[in-house]
Order: structure tokens, then C-alpha cells, then sequence
């Protein structure tokens, strides 16, 4: 549950019954009652914001402060106001979000952008990766962490190229989005994952010359999959629940 507002006894009502404070920028001390809120509480609460400027500092601020979301109000204006506004936005937030981010448990918080790649058939392409724990044995679809200053579309489609080697795969529709903890680098982070859709025209289609990129990423193998298959297998596939994903999409 978030619980909104910032009169002053809003930080009992979070620790009462609340998951979550969800406070108005405009109020000067929301930085040093999210430290109070922090010490007091005997539990994870995270922490968003709402109506902050599109201002690099100021989002620096509250990401170092440990803040998960800042919500930016966009005007109520005509196509050209609002893009340019986004364009501001896109020039602060994206790159220091993935650089300094933390969530409510102080985990760094990864980016990533993922790749649900059918073919005429309906198989899903899936890569291997032969972790130790806590990640463990897994099929994963393509994808990675975002770049600075990258948005999710574009970094899944740069994800897909470096993976694959294709280049001429449009990126469709955005499927869903998940949070996990797993192990990146050696570090415990928290990713936030989006899923978009593309397709390629020839069934099983082969993959360009990633040899060493996949031997450098780690990826052990890659294979098409049946949706069939992928209900019946005893290998962990990420996300779980991927083939009624494929399916609810597919109508």
C-alpha cells in the first residue's frame, strides 16, 4: 500500500500499514523525513515521489537518498510541448538512474531491457547460462542492462543485435514488466525488467558470428523452444510463466 501526503503524521500512518510513502516534491524537508522514516522503521519501506522537475540534480538527490520512482508531471499542452519536455526528462533521469539507484533495501537497482523472439511457428528464442547460485542454471530470453541515458526500447534492441547478430528485427509491442534480485557482477542487485516483441521470418533462424560475445557473456547455448516444451521442461526457465505470457499475446 503507498501512502501519499506529507502533513505530519504521515510517517505513522507508512510504518502503521504502509509499504511505501509517496510524498509531493514540493515540500522542502521530504529528503530528511525519508531518513526519518528509515531509521524508525523495523522493515523495507520504499520511497517515491511525485511532481519533481526535470532537473538531473534533483533526481540525483533522491536516488541517492534511496528513492525508487520520481513521478514528473507532464503540461496539458499540444504534441510539441509535451515531446519536448520528454526530451528534457530523457536527458536527466535515464542515465543516473542506472548509476546510482537504490531500492528500499539498499540493493543497486539494474535496468534491463529483454527480447521475446518468436519465429513463424511460435518458438521462443532462449539463451543458457551456466550460473552458480544464486542464479542457478537457467533459459533466458535476450536482453540486458540498459547504457546511460538509454531507454528500454532501445537498449533491448541493441541487446537483441549484440546477442544475435540480427540487425534487421523490428522491436515490437511491450509484453510485461518484472522485478527480481539475482546475482550481476558479483553483486546482489534488484533488476527491473521490460519485455518487448519481435519476430523473425524464417523458422529456427541461426544466429550471425557471437561466438565470442556469447563465450564473454556467458551465455553456454541458445536454442528454439516450443511453447509445449517449455511447459513440460524440468530446466528453470526466467520468467517463470514466460509460455502463457507468449500465449496471452498471442490471443
Amino acid at each position: 500500500m503507498l501512502v501519499g501526503g506529507n502533513g505530519p503524521g504521515v510517517l505513522d500512518r507508512v510504518l502503521a500499514f504502509g509499504d511505501a510513502w509517496f510524498p509531493n516534491h514540493d515540500r522542502g524537508d521530504v529528503l530528511d523525513r525519508a531518513a526519518e522514516l528509515r531509521a524508525r522503521a523495523d522493515r523495507p519501506v520504499g520511497l517515491m515521489v511525485m511532481g519533481v522537475p526535470a532537473d538531473a540534480k534533483v533526481l540525483e538527490r533522491y536516488a541517492t537518498a534511496g528513492f525508487e520512482r520520481a513521478v514528473h508531471w507532464l503540461p496539458s499542452a499540444p504534441r510539441g510541448p509535451v515531446e519536448r519536455a520528454l526530451d528534457r526528462l530523457r536527458g536527466g533521469r535515464r542515465g543516473i538512474q542506472r548509476r546510482v539507484m537504490a531500492d528500499a533495501r539498499g540493493l543497486r537497482v539494474r535496468l534491463a531491457g529483454r527480447v521475446i523472439v518468436l519465429d513463424p511457428d511460435d518458438r521462443v528464442l532462449l539463451f543458457r547460462y551456466d550460473d552458480g547460485p544464486p542464479n542457478g542454471r537457467h533459459w533466458c530470453t535476450p536482453g540486458g542492462g540498459l547504457n546511460d541515458g538509454e531507454g528500454y526500447p532501445a537498449g533491448a534492441r541493441r541487446e537483441l543485435a549484440e546477442e544475435t547478430g540480427w540487425t534487421d528485427v523490428p522491436l515490437g509491442r511491450e509484453l510485461f514488466e518484472r522485478t527480481l534480485t539475482m546475482e550481476y557482477e558479483d553483486e546482489i542487485v534488484r533488476q527491473y525488467e521490460r519485455f518487448f516483441l519481435a519476430r523473425v521470418a524464417s523458422p529456427r533462424r541461426g544466429l550471425g558470428e557471437v561466438a565470442a560475445m556469447h563465450d564473454s557473456d556467458g551465455i553456454a547455448a541458445w536454442r528454439w523452444w516450443t511453447l509445449a516444451e517449455m511447459d513440460s521442461t524440468a530446466e528453470a526457465i526466467w520468467p517463470a510463466g514466460l509460455a502463457d505470457v507468449i500465449r496471452g499475446a498471442l490471443g
